[in-house]
């Protein structure tokens, strides 16, 4: 499912305008991520799953088409571990 199909979802479910659901989802979106970045490092949705911050070290990495060997810098990344059922 593609955002734009969500959206459609979202526009139908509520009864709103797709514009209106478009700012919506945003709006959820970023609350994860800004939640999971700045609260306690997780962030729990039951019965969804948890959101949570990891920091991936720097490391090398290989062009695959030049075969040349670059440098990926260490960054934090946003990972989603579904809820067990």
């Amino acid at each position: 499912m593609t955002k734009n199909e969500l959206v459609g979802r979202i526009a139908n479910r509520l009864s709103v305008p797709k514009s209106q659901a478009r700012e919506i989802l945003d709006a959820v979106v970023e609350e994860i991520t800004m939640g999971a970045r700045h609260g306690d490092g997780a962030l729990i949705l039951r019965p969804l799953g948890t959101f949570k911050m990891k920091h991936r070290a720097a490391r090398k990495a290989r062009n695959p088409r030049t075969g040349e060997t670059i440098e990926v810098p260490a960054r934090d990344v946003l990972t989603f571990k579904e809820a067990a059922q």
